[in-house]
């Protein structure tokens, strides 16, 4: 079936017309638009979140006034645990060995397991703490799994690992930046 000359010639007429190439264009925003506008909006729904997952942390790690929109559960969380790494802190000191402590991954995977809740950990700090001997941020599986075995109650989720690792990072980023200051 052969197309007829004057189809041919409108179709080139239109691809060479400026007017028609922004029709298209306009056409093809229509459509794409409404999908853009629900990635940007889902997108910036996880900042939020990340962002204010982020501000218990720090609030957790720091003596600062919690901000007045922080809701009471927030608040409770973030003072049990400050209570709780003071704690934490002071059996690191009298430990026997805390040299070969790596307290801020003791204090990461601390904050991990007992966050949002009732403190799993806080009777037997030494028990805790000799699963940290010689172990740095690599050795974090076998922490894990020392851990399981010294309190049976604590199983650490591949989730919970890789809070762990954020929580480890933002630790020591932490004290870089108090290092310079």
């Amino acid at each position: 079936m052969a197309v007829p000359p004057i189809v041919i010639k409108a179709i080139a007429t239109a691809a060479t017309d400026k007017r028609t190439w922004e029709f298209i264009a306009m056409l093809i925003a229509a459509v794409f638009l409404p999908v853009i506008l629900c990635v940007m909006s889902v997108a910036i729904l996880v900042t939020g979140a990340e962002s204010s997952s982020v501000s218990l942390l720090e609030y957790s790690f720091n003596s600062e006034e919690l901000p007045p929109g922080v809701s009471e559960e927030q608040r409770q969380a973030v003072e049990k645990m400050r209570l709780w790494l003071v704690e934490l802190d002071e059996e690191i000191t009298e430990y026997p060995d805390s040299g070969s402590l790596d307290e801020n991954l003791v204090r990461a995977v601390f904050y991990c397991v007992n966050i949002g809740g009732e403190a799993v950990v806080t009777q037997l700090y030494a028990d805790f703490l000799s699963c940290f001997e010689e172990k740095n941020a690599e050795d974090l599986q076998e922490v894990s799994e020392d851990i399981s075995e010294q309190f049976p109650e604590i199983k650490i989720s591949e989730n919970q690992l890789s809070g762990i690792r954020k929580v480890y990072d933002f630790l020591n980023e932490m004290e870089i930046s108090d290092e310079e200051n």
